[in-house]
């Protein structure tokens, strides 16, 4: 599909919003003798990466009907107005960045004998997401951006991080090998040996697979793309990673705007990213609420990290009291495990809420004991942080 003017058939089909073209099986010699006569009679249709003889486009063109109901299932799902015609406005959606996953139906593993691999990925129909069965997985960089300009070490750094908000939000672990692993990533060009090509700078970046065995799980980013990090310029490395991780983890994309699963590349998120509500559920739908698996499991650490995270979602909506609860319950089961580190972010966290609300003598009372602990652990950042913080009292 060109850039610039896409292919509308094509676009539905490869996304999953028309059916893909089947193949009769057949002599391959006798197949490959005819696509040759039928290339000297009748030429090629060529677009990126897909070549398309006239005859055989003029039998499997989709009926116009049939396309309109698929634009308009495109349409609902990017969030345009329903006109089932294609517009300016469908137009410029269809070439925008985006991942390489289908959309409204998952792109599932199944066996083809066209594969190097065995696998490719397809559209089978709605899938329901099928989650890992463990809880601590590994990741490998098996192949690192070539001709990009980006470290090694900003590449690690972009990955560990975007693995790191999968882990704030379940019981998961992530955890980098240098052998094979569960998640392999790698960057690469054009026909990779997955039968998902990739097409160049500027439009599909990336694509991941299902979690599972063999190529399941893995994560293949284009190194025709300008891959950047801290930095609004290119392709932001991070974002795109986090998304397609999310599919490694088992979701689907979704046609919520917010949420880091919807399909198109939404830009560079800036110093700081906090996962949306949206994903934080969807993720804890399919490996289960953090808080309950922890309870379940009697591990304390992870309880009292989902009480942290419980008492930040109410802090940022304002709802004070209930952030107090929560963070109070995560002091209580930092303290009983004697870990200064953590209570010492418990101390600062209940200090900010007493201090929002106003209540600044249990405001000063916390970051003393935050400074307390900052003192005893030799942790100078934080002493300068909690000073900053008492002078406004």
């Amino acid at each position: 599909m060109e850039k610039n003017d896409p292919d509308c058939e094509s676009f539905l089909r490869r996304y999953g919003y028309l059916p893909p073209v089947r193949h009769a099986p057949g002599n391959r010699d006798r197949q490959k003798r005819r696509e040759k006569f039928l290339q000297q009679k009748m030429g090629d249709i060529t677009h990126k990466h897909v070549t398309i003889r006239r005859r055989d486009a003029i039998r499997r063109k989709a009926s116009k009907s049939a396309v309109k109901f698929a634009l308009k299932r495109f349409q609902e799902f990017g969030g345009l107005q329903m006109t089932g015609k294609f517009d300016q406005q469908t137009r410029d959606l269809m070439v925008r960045k985006r991942c390489n996953r289908a959309d409204p139906v998952s792109m599932v593993m199944t066996r083809s004998s066209r594969s190097v691999t065995g696998d490719v990925m397809a559209n089978t129909g709605t899938v329901q997401p099928v989650p890992w069965q463990k809880r601590d997985l590994t990741y490998r960089i098996a192949q690192y951006p070539g001709e990009n300009h980006l470290l090694h070490s900003e590449v690690d750094e972009a990955i560990a991080r975007a693995f790191q908000i999968w882990e704030e939000a379940t019981l998961l672990t992530f955890t980098a090998i240098d052998t094979k692993a569960d998640i392999e990533i790698k960057f690469a060009r054009g026909d990779h040996g997955d039968d998902t090509p990739f097409d160049g700078s500027g439009h599909t970046l990336a694509h991941a697979f299902s979690p599972g065995d063999g190529i399941h799980g893995d994560v293949h980013f284009d190194d025709a793309e300008l891959w950047t990090v801290d930095s609004p310029m290119g392709t932001n490395l991070f974002m795109v990673a986090l998304h397609e991780f999310g599919h490694s983890l088992g979701l689907n994309h979704s046609d919520n705007t917010d949420s880091v699963m919807y399909p198109w590349y939404p830009g560079y998120p800036g110093s700081s990213y906090k996962l949306p509500t949206v994903d934080v559920m969807a993720i804890q739908a399919l490996y289960g609420e953090a808080l309950a698996l922890a309870k379940q499991l009697g591990d304390r650490h992870e309880e009292g990290k989902a009480y942290n995270k419980l008492g930040r979602a109410h802090y940022e909506m304002g709802e004070y009291e209930e952030a107090l609860e929560w963070y109070q319950k995560d002091l209580k089961i930092t303290q009983e495990r004697g870990d200064k580190e953590d209570e010492l972010i418990a101390q600062i966290n209940m200090a900010d809420t007493y201090y929002r609300q106003g209540k600044l003598d249990q405001a000063k009372s916390h970051y003393l004991s935050a400074m307390a602990i900052a003192l005893e652990t030799g942790n100078d950042q934080e002493q300068k942080h909690i000073t900053k913080r008492l002078a406004r009292i």
